[in-house]
C-alpha cells in the first residue's frame, strides 16, 4: 500500500481517495475505519459535554436507566437512549452482547467458549465481557462476514 499526503491550503476538509484493482475485505475495513473517524457520541463529564469518538469506545451499558460509555481509561455518560445507540452503531462494528451492554467487536483480541452456552470476550484493554447465549449468533455473523476474530474453544 502506498501513502501519499498533500497539504492544500485552499481545502475545508480532509478528502480520502483510494485507488485500488479489486475490492478486499482489508479494503472494507479501511473504508469502515476511515468512516469512524467523523462520528461521535456526545457524553457528559463533570458539566462538560465532550465529543466521543466510535473509534475510542470499547462498550456503551446501561445502568438503572442511565447510559455509559466506555473508553479506554475514562467512563461517560451519554443522554441518548440505549435502543437508539445500538441500531445507530451497528453498522459500525457495535453489536449488543447481552440485555445492558453494546459491545465495539473492533476492541476484541479474543473471544472463548464457556460451558454454559456463552461465550467470554477479552478486550483490547484486557476486560472480559460475557456475551450471552441470546446474542452468539449476531456476533458469529458478523466474525464470519468480516473473516477476523478468534475462537477458543
Amino acid at each position: 500500500m502506498k501513502i501519499q499526503l498533500k497539504q492544500i491550503a485552499t481545502i475545508k476538509e480532509i478528502t480520502v481517495d483510494i485507488m485500488f484493482n479489486k475490492h478486499t475485505n482489508e479494503l472494507s475495513r479501511l473504508v469502515q475505519y476511515l468512516e469512524l473517524y467523523d462520528h461521535y457520541l456526545i457524553c457528559e463529564e463533570d458539566d462538560k459535554q465532550l465529543k466521543i469518538s466510535y473509534k475510542d469506545i470499547f462498550y456503551i451499558e446501561v445502568i438503572e436507566r442511565k447510559t455509559f460509555v466506555y473508553c479506554l481509561v475514562k467512563v461517560y455518560e451519554c443522554k441518548e437512549k440505549f435502543n437508539e445507540l445500538e441500531g445507530r452503531m451497528r453498522e459500525h462494528g457495535y453489536f449488543r452482547i447481552n440485555r445492558t451492554c453494546i459491545l465495539n467487536l473492533k476492541m476484541l483480541t479474543s473471544i472463548k467458549v464457556l460451558v454454559n452456552s456463552r461465550l467470554e470476550a477479552t478486550l483490547k484493554n484486557g476486560e472480559k465481557m460475557i456475551i450471552s447465549r441470546k446474542y452468539i449468533q449476531e456476533i458469529k455473523k458478523y466474525f464470519i462476514s468480516k473473516k477476523e476474530g478468534h475462537y477458543e474453544k
